[in-house]
């Protein structure tokens, strides 16, 4: 991977996003290996009793598995389309929300809500340097943190 590659998975915001199972596929591989045991398995005896219809369940599988959506990240339009952080930080042409004078904002601070260790992440990015933190997150991922998951907060 490329150095312009490795920063696209570096938000402006302090998020990981090779930490992300949008994109990193872990979505899809979950779908995958469900579809998988659906088939290895025959019907069971509860199938009638389940609170949704087990065809649309496989549906909802195999669209996860096929449509093969990966998130490129936010720096390469992936994310919400709405981020204020994006915006401004495009707005004011800088790379990352701790270049700014106004860093930590309240915009920033209400990003924690999704991601509570993104203004530690961004301080830590600053202390260290973009390429260091990126290797250090790329270590974290490969031990299973994942940004959606709070277990890992």
């Amino acid at each position: 991977m490329s150095c312009s590659d490795e920063l696209k998975l570096a938000s402006y915001c302090g998020v990981y996003c090779g930490a992300c199972a949008w994109y990193n596929g872990k979505w899809r591989k979950a779908a995958e290996e469900l579809l998988r045991l659906m088939k290895a398995y025959p019907p069971m005896p509860w199938e009638g009793k389940l609170p949704f219809k087990y065809e649309e369940f496989e549906k909802g599988l195999i669209w996860l598995y096929k449509e093969r959506w990966v998130c490129p990240g936010c720096r390469a339009g992936g994310g919400r389309p709405d981020c204020e952080i994006r915006k401004c930080v495009q707005d004011k042409q800088i790379n990352f929300c701790y270049e700014c004078n106004t860093f930590p904002c309240q915009t920033l601070l209400e990003v924690q809500r999704e991601h509570p260790d993104n203004i530690e992440n961004i301080k830590r990015m600053r202390e260290i340097g973009v390429k260091n933190w990126l290797s250090e997150q790329k270590r974290k991922a490969e031990k299973g943190y994942d940004i959606h998951i709070k277990e890992n907060w």
